[in-house]
């Protein structure tokens, strides 16, 4: 059977066993299925590791950029106190950069990537700093109504 047949079946029937009751799945063990760590998983496959192999090499990076042409990590160090500015795009732009970050772990579960873990490190760096003391975060609200924060 091919990798992606299997992984397909595989897929299938997981969510055929989430759909049964509990009795059921003790009645049918064969049926029953245990979530693997991501680190245990492994797509070899031409399909699949060429698209992952893009993703982690140009598409994070591109994302990247244009959150930075865009503010959005800027939001963070200003929010910081570590650079001069005033907010700049869409008030959910700090959900873009956690969507980015969450790109980059499942990234770097699967592969090793310096480069990458240093640019990482560097954003998380600034979302640790403009975390307020009581533990309030978003830039957004700090930056542009930091009263209606407070409420």
């Amino acid at each position: 059977m091919s990798t992606l047949r299997s992984l397909l079946r595989t897929t299938l029937l997981a969510a055929l066993a989430a759909g049964l009751p509990a009795a059921a799945q003790e009645a049918r063990p064969s049926v029953r299925l245990l979530p693997l760590p991501l680190t245990d998983v492994r797509i070899e496959d031409k399909f699949w590791a060429s698209r992952i192999e893009t993703n982690r090499t140009r598409t994070l990076e591109t994302v990247r950029q244009r959150l930075i042409e865009t503010g959005a990590i800027d939001n963070f160090a200003i929010a910081a106190g570590k650079a001069q500015g005033q907010f700049r795009g869409p008030f959910w732009s700090d959900s873009d950069v956690y969507k980015w970050l969450e790109g980059v772990s499942y990234s770097l579960a699967l592969r090793r990537d310096a480069e990458l873990e240093a640019k990482a490190d560097e954003v998380i760096a600034l979302i640790a700093a403009a975390q307020q003391e009581d533990g309030y975060l978003d830039t957004y609200f700090q930056l542009v109504d930091p009263l209606r924060a407070l409420d």
